[in-house]
């Protein structure tokens, strides 16, 4: 009977123990909530800026590629309909302006960085692509979400872009909470500091990876949106404008 106290006393304890862990463990995880919501708008705006000017160098010579072949087509097209002469380099850039292409700085900070990245391109190439053909390419950069969703009529096309770009942003989104609720889990329940530290470390390698792997399938996803294109498959919203604008310039002169 005399341990009868001392166990229940012994049982109070371990309770409140274990309650106090379990308490941790819920603010650990409202800590990890809050943090991955904050993280998930951060990594949202670091992939939306990626899709518009980080593209791969694999992706974006495809791309470049593609908007030469786009500029010389909508010449061409131009030039035999109704009789329209074949346009100038005044009908070009003032069809860009038409077209809201943008061809100068200090217009769209994503659109600035993409054509620079485009010209960058087209010089080390060494290839000498019209201006128009730099800014088609910089223009579909930044304009990947519309072409997206233009394949909703190819739904195994679509599915399988959508599912890379969602797993891109998962891994993107979980990456630091990931690491930082490694760490404090470590800090709080282990009496070691350099273990802490280790698992900090380890936390940052794994965030890393997962970062690293997001990028991977933003690179599928890129390069299946710049596939379709090629393959004529979609039709890039930017070669409309300036393919309507250009007929529109030339239209005017005729009449």
């Amino acid at each position: 009977m005399a341990h009868c106290p001392n166990g229940f006393l012994d049982d109070v304890d371990e309770a409140a123990g274990f309650t106090t862990d379990v308490g941790r463990g819920v603010a650990l995880s409202f800590v990890a909530y809050i943090i991955g919501s904050l993280s998930e708008e951060a990594t949202s705006a670091v992939g939306r800026s990626a899709r518009r000017i980080g593209l791969p160098s694999d992706v974006a010579i495809s791309l470049l590629e593609w908007a030469e072949i786009q500029f010389d087509e909508v010449r061409e097209r131009v030039a035999t309909t109704g009789g329209l002469r074949r346009p100038k380099e005044q009908d070009l850039s003032a069809a860009l302006d038409l077209a809201r292409i943008p061809k100068t700085l200090g217009t769209d900070s994503a659109s600035d960085g993409a054509i620079a990245a485009f010209g960058a391109l087209a010089e080390e190439r060494r290839s000498a692509p019209a201006e128009a053909a730099v800014l088609i390419a910089a223009a579909t950069s930044t304009d990947f979400e519309r072409i997206l969703l233009r394949l909703r009529d190819r739904p195994e096309i679509f599915s399988s872009i959508d599912r890379q770009r969602n797993e891109a942003e998962l891994r993107w989104a979980v990456s630091l909470p990931l690491s930082l609720l490694g760490f404090v889990l470590a800090w709080r329940l282990l009496d070691a500091e350099w273990i802490a530290v280790v698992a900090l470390a380890a936390s940052l390698v794994i965030a890393a990876m997962l970062w690293r792997q997001g990028g991977e399938r933003e690179r599928l996803a890129n390069t299946a949106i710049v596939d379709a294109l090629r393959l004529n498959m979609v039709n890039a919203p930017a070669v409309e404008r300036f393919e309507r604008a250009l007929q529109i310039v030339i239209g005017r002169e005729a009449g």
